[in-house]
């Protein structure tokens, strides 16, 4: 695969994840998308490059998503010491 096929893979994971996941600014899936682009570069079978990175890419912004949710929820209070 040239680096011309290669750049499209990013671009076009990148709009994907901005249709499926409209809640995440597209500059932190261009960035997360890169770097999971990044862990597979020079690897020697590239046919699966664009569902992996896409795959990888999903399943780290969901996790941020969801830690940032739990961190925003109040915590319950611990019934032991209301009482």
């Amino acid at each position: 695969m040239t680096s011309m096929n290669e750049g499209h893979i990013v671009r076009d994971v990148v709009a994907k994840l901005v249709l499926r996941l409209p809640g995440i600014a597209r500059e932190r899936i261009e960035y997360v998308v890169a770097s999971e682009y990044e862990v597979f570069e020079g690897r020697p079978i590239r046919q699966y490059i664009s569902i992996l990175v896409e795959h990888t890419s999903k399943t780290r912004l969901l996790a941020e998503v969801q830690q940032f949710q739990a961190e925003l929820r109040p915590s319950e209070p611990d019934l032991a010491l209301a009482e």
